[in-house]
């Protein structure tokens, strides 16, 4: 009988501690539930004020970019040229060159006189350049010397007044040898002028 009551007092002690930890676990369950939904409603909300300020941030600056998803547009497949550019650095070597030159700085060919295959001969004239410039200065070197033509002729006619009129004992010696180095001066004037045709007559020919 001793032994039925203590068998007895046994179950009912498992039985009563069986009871508290279910009711000890259904409560911390509860609980646990309780508190998940809490922090859901929390980060719902927090999610919500993160979203505004993004949209208000992105009004006022339209470079912020928060990582948002772009849409996905479908293209259809359809035949098309393809152009593709990249830049490279190089170098050009010409096969022929050609000098350009403005007109009337000289230098441009204005003809040409052989073609190719032609036989040619030395001193034969192949091409004809721009001779403005070296016409001009020809007219011009041309004009400076029939000017100081002038002058000399006048020069010398003058001298031989002063040289007729010294033999006679009338007028200065000064006189006449300022006569004399004027003509002499003149005549230095014309021989450059002389040169300066000559060379202005070489381009030209």
């Amino acid at each position: 009988m001793k032994r039925i009551v203590t068998t007895g007092l046994t179950l009912t002690v498992i039985v009563l501690l069986a009871a508290c930890s279910s009711k000890e676990e259904k409560g911390s369950l509860s609980e646990k539930k309780t508190q998940l939904a809490d922090l859901q409603k929390e980060q719902q909300a927090i999610s919500d004020k993160i979203k505004t300020l993004e949209e208000a941030i992105q009004k006022m600056d339209t470079t912020a970019n928060f990582g948002l998803t772009k849409q996905v547009v479908v293209t259809p497949l359809v035949l098309q040229n393809f152009s593709h550019y990249i830049d490279l650095q190089g170098k050009i070597d010409a096969q022929d060159i050609s000098y350009v030159s403005p007109r009337g700085m000289g230098g441009q060919v204005r003809s040409l006189l052989v073609k190719q295959g032609d036989r040619v001969r030395k001193g034969q004239l192949l091409l004809k350049l721009d001779d403005a410039i070296a016409r001009q200065g020809l007219a011009s070197a041309q004009q400076g010397a029939e000017s100081v033509k002038t002058q000399l002729a006048l020069a010398k006619n003058l001298y031989q007044r002063q040289k007729n009129l010294y033999d006679q004992g009338i007028g200065a010696e000064v006189q006449l040898l300022n006569s004399k180095n004027n003509v002499d001066a003149l005549e230095n004037q014309l021989k450059q002028a002389n040169e300066g045709i000559k060379m202005a007559q070489v381009p030209a020919a």
